[in-house]
């Protein structure tokens, strides 16, 4: 055994020194539960065997604030600069190369259309893997807010309401009752573990292969040789769907649930705390005179009808919340579904979609790239300096009110 041990170690260290780089660099946040390791990076190259337009893998790069950006973001802002914040999960980030995210291909197009005003527009990636509104509100509050926004974007993804029904498990809050951090929980010591799939049953090989994953380069190096996509498991979070945690206490929650056409009692009441974060980063914008532009992640199956009433597949009910909730506080919304239903309705899902995955392929992100650049190139929902509508007007001949 000790033999065994000491060969293990070796090679754990030649891999360590000669293959490095794993392919997750997520670490334990006291107050926003996870984020992205501050300059580092990531290679992706999921989805190979089912999307072969798509094999080769892309690279990641976080910098100093651990963002998904190759340069570090100064903490003052400097003369000129439109600074625009993307919030969001892995849709924000982009499963996809860098420069074919949504928030570099807005930022892309803003600069191109308005280099003329003087204004250089800076638009950050912070999207991060199975973020939420909770940590959302975190991550503006405690940390976005001190580098002077002038736009934050927040997208809202169709597992929010799942990711936030995780966090408040643990959830701290500071004196006046406001939310202060989601803790790591120890996953070590859970009944479950969370998955792509959906949760399963947390058993001593599950644990362990999991602990390989987060620390061993060995490991990954073994993973990346010989993993294949296991179809087999599609099913899993079905067969955990009524699986109690912390021995009752607490009763399992479906991801997803709030795209069901119907909500029971458990899913009205995470979606209203999801509402309620919302909520709250409305107006914790609005107190710091920052503009707010809230939107929803369009799931392949919102495009998809069925029946002979021809309902969608998965309800459309999450992002008609988040619109009525802008409506309410006069906050401009993005309606994805609807700006992206002409192209998609009707498309098989590896035209725009990952095959056996809900991300978008770089030719979804670049669609839905363009919704948020018609967003804010319009003059309806003001979220760029007046200056860019007034040279939009005189570069076509057009006169504003007062000419």
């Amino acid at each position: 055994m000790g033999v065994t041990v000491a060969i293990f170690l070796f090679a754990e260290l030649m891999f360590a020194l000669f293959f490095p780089q794993m392919d997750h660099n997520t670490f334990e946040h006291f107050q926003l539960n996870h984020a992205w390791r501050p300059h580092s990076k990531s290679t992706v190259s999921g989805w190979q065997s089912s999307n072969p337009e798509f094999k080769k893998p892309y690279v990641h790069f976080y910098n100093a604030q651990g963002w998904v950006e190759d340069h570090d973001i100064s903490l003052k802002k400097p003369k000129g600069i439109y600074r625009i914040f993307y919030v969001g999960d892995s849709f924000v980030e982009g499963t996809c190369p860098m420069g074919q995210s949504v928030p570099s291909l807005v930022g892309q197009a803003l600069n191109e259309r308005y280099k003329k005003t003087g204004y250089q527009f800076e638009v950050i990636n912070t999207g991060t893997v199975s973020y939420s509104p909770v940590i959302y509100y975190l991550n503006i509050k405690y940390y976005l807010l001190k580098y002077q926004p002038d736009v934050v974007v927040v997208n809202v993804d169709m597992s929010d309401d799942y990711d936030d029904w995780k966090y408040r498990q643990k959830l701290l809050y500071d004196k006046k009752g406001e939310p202060f951090a989601a803790s790591p929980t120890n996953i070590y010591y859970q009944l479950f573990i969370d998955t792509e799939k959906g949760p399963v049953k947390a058993t001593w090989l599950r644990r362990g292969i999991l602990f390989l994953y987060q620390y061993s380069h060995l490991y990954n190096w073994l993973l990346k040789k010989f993993h294949r996509v296991d179809q087999s498991k599609e099913k899993e979070e079905e067969h955990w769907r009524s699986m109690v945690l912390r021995k009752g206490l607490v009763q399992f929650y479906p991801r997803w649930s709030w795209c069901k056409p119907e909500w029971d009692a458990q899913t009205r009441g995470n979606v209203a705390f999801t509402m309620g974060m919302l909520e709250k980063i409305i107006k914790l914008c609005q107190a710091n005179h920052v503009k707010l532009l809230l939107s929803g992640t369009p799931y392949y199956g919102q495009f998809l009808f069925s029946g002979p009433q021809q309902q969608r597949v998965w309800s459309k009910r999450p992002h008609e919340e988040i619109e009525h909730l802008a409506k309410k506080y006069n906050v401009p919304y993005l309606d994805s579904v609807a700006a992206l239903e002409p192209f998609i309705r009707n498309t098989t899902q590896d035209v725009y979609y990952y095959m056996n995955d809900p991300h978008f392929n770089p030719k979804g992100y670049a669609l839905w790239a363009r919704a948020y650049i018609d967003t804010f190139n319009s003059p309806q929902f003001k979220l760029l300096p007046e200056d860019c509508y007034q040279a939009d007007l005189a570069g076509t001949g057009k006169k504003d009110a007062k000419g």
